[in-house]
């Protein structure tokens, strides 16, 4: 729940960095909200992952907890592999189960893995 936070234009050099501070075999879990997946009558959830919050109003405490793109499964996933050619989703509920941090079990992000 990172590069949603960033521009998109600057979230390959994100990805480049990760790509040269893995060791060979060493992997990278992309994790991210999926709007396709976010129930559009869950208004509450809807307000907290939309781009373009108000710092201070819109629940944004600080302008970098913003999203500054909408972020979806679909559309992350070819910016990954652009740096990391084999990366391909996979199921984000029970990632933490797996030993990926996430920050909850949830059916509305999407997990991308991609080894280096």
């Amino acid at each position: 729940h990172v590069l949603e936070h960033i521009a998109l234009e600057d979230a390959e050099q994100v990805l480049s960095e990760a790509w040269r501070l893995l060791v060979p075999g060493g992997r990278l879990c992309v994790v991210a909200p999926d709007l396709d997946r976010v129930d559009p009558n869950n208004k509450g959830l809807v307000d907290a992952v939309v781009i373009g919050g108000r710092p201070g109003v819109d629940g944004h405490d600080y302008p970098s907890t913003m999203h500054h793109w909408t972020c979806t499964e679909a559309k992350l996933l070819p910016i990954v592999q652009e740096v990391f050619p084999n990366a391909h989703p996979m199921p984000s509920v029970g990632l933490g189960q797996r030993g990926w941090p996430v920050v909850a079990e949830v059916d509305w992000q999407c997990a991308i893995e991609a080894t280096k």
